[in-house]
């Protein structure tokens, strides 16, 4: 686990201790159902930028380390019946106080104190009040300049299992034009090779409830950086880079975004130059959390479809939105944001029809 500590001074912890009391200091009318619900903070659903670490004694077999100093962990799906305040528990390893940010869909931003518990083999818990809303919530822990503890999971009361649908890349009914590698550490005990050089790999029968944007999790062999293209539906497709992993025995995740019809889709990656990585699965992360964060209004007409992230979010990352009356219409407006950026903008950004706009980080 990692060590890595940054010194707080006294005065930054009261700010945080503030914030957190003005936010989640609300003990009363707290929704303690029967049902407690358990979220594993490596599961393949949630938006993971630390590190997955196998360890026996966690729930899961794993934890999360490195998160913070600029690395996030967004616990996804978090599903409820109702409107309300309830109770999350994380459990956490951390031998030295740490502390981070809560930000809950997209919007409520409270900092959280997790005290130290003298080693790296005991498991803590910081149980906090969070309101969540009737559906699904996202809760996202980060800190931009130190790092906070080792996640094991969060526990949420009330909460209710949902089941999300991975695909595997193996599956029958893909399209399938490299070979299929048994591999035991795969979700599906297999894993697609050979992808590029004028293979294809189709998942199909991709189900989404409803037209929209979703944001997806590929999960990947590769030892050296590379890219690709990536199709929906039979559209245009559009480039997609992998970064290496330095070998070919840890396992990557790439996150892009792609515009899905009601009912079933399909999503093809290839290159007809050169190889792509080893495919495990792609999983379906959820629905328009990337949408609401960044704040993109309509303006004039235009709505935004479709975005994509550069990779390591410090790269160029391209929006586009359309006019008329139809997605890929012949009036369509990009942005280009060649700053160093992250998933999720925080300023509005309103466009003019037949103009360019660079966003800069902040």
């Amino acid at each position: 686990m990692n060590k890595r500590f940054k010194k707080v001074s006294l005065s930054t912890i009261m700010l945080i201790g503030f914030a957190l009391s003005a936010v989640l200091t609300n003990l009363t009318g707290v929704r303690a159902n029967e049902t407690t619900v358990t979220f594993e903070a490596e599961s393949s659903y949630n938006i993971n930028q630390g590190m997955i670490v196998n360890h026996s004694g966690c729930s899961g077999g794993q934890y999360v380390g490195l998160v913070g100093n600029g690395n996030i962990l967004q616990f996804n799906n978090i599903y409820v019946e109702a409107d309300g305040l309830y109770n999350v528990t994380v459990h956490y390893f951390s031998e030295n106080m740490r502390y981070g940010y809560l930000e809950v869909n997209g919007n409520t931003e409270a900092g959280i104190i997790f005290p130290g518990l003298g080693n790296w083999n005991d498991l803590g818990s910081k149980t906090l009040q969070v309101n969540l809303k009737a559906g699904n919530n996202t809760l996202k822990f980060y800190n931009d300049f130190a790092y906070m503890p080792d996640f094991d999971r969060i526990t949420v009361e009330g909460a209710i299992a949902q089941a999300v649908t991975g695909y595997e890349a193996e599956a029958t009914g893909n399209i399938i034009d490299g070979i299929v590698i048994n591999q035991s550490d795969c979700s599906g005990g297999k894993y697609v090779a050979l992808n590029g050089l004028g293979n294809i790999l189709q998942f199909n029968n991709i189900y989404a409830p409803s037209t929209g944007i979703y944001n997806i999790a590929i999960y990947y062999y590769s030892l050296n950086d590379s890219n690709g293209y990536i199709s929906v539906n039979g559209e245009t497709g559009t480039e997609i880079n992998f970064r290496g992993i330095g070998n070919w025995d840890e396992q990557g995740v790439k996150y892009t975004t792609v515009f899905l019809q009601e009912g079933n889709n399909s999503i093809r990656f290839y290159n007809d130059f050169a190889y792509m990585p080893h495919f495990d699965r792609l999983c379906i992360v959820g629905e328009g959390y990337l949408l609401n964060n960044p704040g993109l209004e309509e303006s004039n007409g235009i709505n935004p479809y479709s975005w994509s992230i550069g990779n390591d979010h410090s790269k160029r990352s391209t929006f586009q939105w359309e006019s008329g009356s139809g997605i890929n219409s012949s009036k369509c407006i990009s942005i280009i944001a060649t700053a160093p950026t992250d998933a999720y903008w925080m300023q509005t950004v309103r466009l003019e029809p037949k103009k360019t706009t660079y966003l800069k980080d902040i």
